[in-house]
């Protein structure tokens, strides 16, 4: 849920990593943590949109090129 994660859940120190994705009536992206509340708190936080979606894109092809090695017989380790 859209900003769900308020200051009250967050301490001084930390890193946010905000893997949330909500869209909004008017098409627009916000996060789980409710970053206006988040930043005065926290050491650091990722944005959304712009935060996890290259690491999630990077895992995502690993896993597909490893099963597609494994199905030709073949291990990630070997490639």
């Amino acid at each position: 849920k859209a900003g769900i994660v308020g200051s009250d859940c967050l301490h001084e120190n930390q890193v946010v990593i905000d893997v949330g994705i909500n869209i909004d009536d008017q098409g627009n992206l916000s996060g789980d943590v409710n970053t206006a509340q988040a930043i005065p708190v926290v050491n650091a936080i990722t944005p959304v949109p712009g935060g996890v979606g290259p690491v999630t894109i990077s895992v995502l092809a690993k896993h597909v090129v490893s099963a597609a090695l494994r199905a030709n017989g073949l291990d990630f380790l070997d490639f």
